[in-house]
């Protein structure tokens, strides 16, 4: 029986482990039999343990299951065991906690970013509902009849102005009606470009445009030469903040501001290219978007960059209906810059009133500052003088008495005339040529000629050139350095352009103005029409200043204007005065003629590289021998100064004797 106790001690284990469960005895199987005796289960373990007897202190049998269970379940194996549980059931919290505040944050992110995008597109929408701060701006600014003004004669006195009349807008001009017809949205499928002379009344009449309208799908934005300062503008107009109001970054979102104020620019147009989508199905009026002043952007790379960005926005919008840019300049620049690429551009061109309609601006002026009746004769002595400029209106009609309007029409003259004289007045034959300036550039271009032939004369030692080679090869660069030595003298010496040449182009054209003006006597002033200035085409301009540079200048300052039909004419009536008044004058002809001649010498003198001889002067003589390969002097060449025969002086002396 000991024999058999290995072989069952798997076998005792699960048996002992089986009675001892409660359950095994109600799994067991019942038989109904009165004769059936039930047996104990520790006499069923006892047996197949092969222990005999009862047990005794003295006699006890290895119990294999005792064995077992201290082998197996042990304390330290317990300990372990507890140990792995709480260190399983810890990275299961941790890693738990971590999912859920990483679930949690990005749930929050994702709608934070969804909302904000919303927003984004709610502020750009109100921006175009009615009301808008231009229109606030412009209501604050406008006139009103001043405290004390006395109300000498009833509106109604006015012809043509009823009782009830509003006084707001100044005038109806011709091109109000298109104007309202683009601002309101009926006007589709293209994108307008408004020139004309500052003063003329282009950004009045889009802000009456706007009032009619309330504002109402239209937003207007004021360029400016520093692209910061005109994605700032953009989006004050937009309200739109470039995403710098995002907290986006507490998420690990990218940053907003990583590139230049160009690219910030072209994210609000992609924003608001949305909205106008939007828009479009919702109300199907386009959007408006005014760039005032669009000619303060500079002429150069940004600039330029700037406008072909919103050139390009602009023809899509109006090929697909979705807003209409309106670009308003005074400059003819940004109108030459967008004829390039222009397919769907509609040009407007806003000049001077005529007379009649001046003086019926005129004299709403003075009835909305003064409440009086200017006499005619008053308000025809102001269109002579100063044209139908409505700056200049504005400015006179709020003098008090017709004496100070008449002064202050003399006073926009003078003004003028001074600026005129300020920035294109010549100086005469007497003029320095600022040789100083000019010799740094000219021993400048020396000194490199110098260097160049040195280097060719150490590569003529050190390589196998031979001598009639290195002096064809000199002659040559000789003749080179000679040719752009002018060019560079003209490159880095500005002020010849600026302060002399300039000047003198700007008053031969306003000389020819002057000519042209009174050839064309009985056609420079009509009696209903009012002023007719005489003009130029701009390539005959270019032709009689002899540059094709200069005008673009001179039209910066308001000296010329060039308007869309590229004509070039005075800036203003009082300018054409200034003009008048200066070439008029005695003598100026030939002043002009003189200036002329000095700039055609300082230029010559640039180009012309000029060699004396000091010892020759003195009674010294130059020998220049000649001499051949082998060494022997073949001609010899003196030089030396020859004075003036005395016979051509006595002649003279004789001649004038005699008579």
């Amino acid at each position: 029986m000991l024999m058999l106790r290995p072989a069952f001690l798997r076998t005792s284990i699960r048996a002992n482990a089986m009675f001892q469960s409660p359950h095994y005895i109600s799994l067991l199987p019942r038989v109904p039999s009165p004769t059936a005796r039930r047996i104990p289960a520790h006499n069923v373990v006892r047996a197949l343990t092969g222990q005999s007897g009862p047990p005794t202190p003295g006699n006890d049998a290895p119990n294999p299951v005792d064995d077992a269970t201290d082998k197996h379940h042990g304390p330290e194996e317990e300990n372990k065991k507890e140990k792995y549980r709480q260190t399983a059931f810890k990275m299961f919290e941790a890693a738990m906690t971590t999912l859920a505040s990483i679930s949690v944050l990005g749930l929050f992110g994702y709608s934070y970013t969804k909302y904000y995008k919303y927003m984004v597109l709610e502020k750009i929408e109100g921006a175009f509902r009615p009301g808008d701060p231009v229109l606030e701006l412009a209501s604050a600014g406008k006139g009103v009849p001043k405290e004390g003004a006395q109300q000498k004669q009833k509106p109604s006195d006015i012809p043509g102005i009823p009782d009830q009349a509003e006084y707001d807008r100044w005038i109806p001009r011709v091109e109000q009606a298109k104007i309202d017809a683009i601002v309101a949205g009926q006007d589709t499928g293209r994108y307008h470009l408004i020139m004309g002379e500052k003063g003329t009344g282009k950004s009045s009449m889009l802000i009456d445009a706007m009032s009619k309208i309330d504002g109402e799908g239209v937003a207007m934005c004021e360029a400016h030469a520093d692209p910061e300062i005109f994605r700032i503008r953009l989006g004050r107009c937009l309200d739109f903040e470039f995403h710098e109001d995002n907290i986006g970054a507490l998420f690990s979102i990218r940053g907003p501001r990583d590139a230049s104020a160009l690219l910030d620019i072209e994210r609000a147009l992609n924003k608001l290219e949305k909205v106008a989508l939007n828009r479009r199905k919702r109300v199907g009026r386009p959007l408006i978007l005014i760039i005032n002043q669009a000619h303060l952007l500079r002429d150069d790379e940004n600039g330029r960059d700037l406008i072909e960005l919103l050139q390009q926005r602009a023809e899509q919008w109006a090929a697909s209906n979705l807003a209409t840019v309106i670009i308003n300049s005074d400059k003819y620049w940004v109108y030459e810059r967008l004829k390039q690429h222009a397919t769907r551009m509609e040009i407007t061109q806003i000049s001077d009133l005529p007379k009649a309609r001046a003086i019926e601006a005129l004299r709403n002026y003075r009835m909305k500052y003064w409440m009086e009746k200017t006499p005619l004769s008053i308000l025809e002595e102001v269109y002579d003088k100063i044209g139908g400029r409505l700056t200049y209106l504005n400015r006179v009609a709020k003098m008090k008495s017709d004496k100070e309007m008449i002064g202050m029409c003399n006073h926009i003259c003078n003004m003028e005339k001074t600026w005129f004289l300020n920035n294109c007045g010549i100086l005469g034959e007497e003029m320095d040529d600022d040789v100083m300036d000019q010799q740094k550039y000219a021993v400048s271009c020396d000194f490199i000629m110098l260097i160049l032939l040195f280097l060719f004369g150490v590569s003529f030692i050190f390589s196998r050139l031979r001598e009639d080679q290195f002096h064809l090869i000199r002659d040559i660069l000789f003749s080179l350095l000679f040719l752009i030595r002018p060019y560079i003298i003209t490159r880095h010496y500005p002020s010849l352009n600026r302060q002399v040449i300039g000047p003198s182009t700007a008053m031969v054209l306003a000389l020819a103005l002057h000519k042209k003006s009174q050839e064309e006597e009985h056609k420079s002033y009509d009696s209903h029409t009012g002023h007719i200035l005489p003009s130029f085409p701009l390539h005959e301009a270019r032709y009689i200043m002899t540059r094709a540079d200069f005008i673009r200048q001179h039209h910066d300052l308001s000296i010329f204007s060039i308007d869309s039909h590229a004509i070039v004419r005075a800036d203003s009536v009082p300018m054409q005065r200034a003009f008048d008044e200066v070439c008029s004058a005695p003598g100026f002809e030939a002043f002009l003629e003189a200036t002329l001649k000095r700039i055609g010498d300082i230029e010559s003198l640039g180009r012309t590289k000029e060699l004396t001889f000091k010892d020759l002067w003195e009674g010294g003589k130059y020998r220049v021998t000649t001499v051949d390969r082998k060494g022997n002097l073949s001609a010899t060449t003196e030089m030396e100064i020859v004075e003036k025969p005395e016979e051509e002086e006595d002649g003279e002396e004789g001649g004038k004797k005699g008579d």
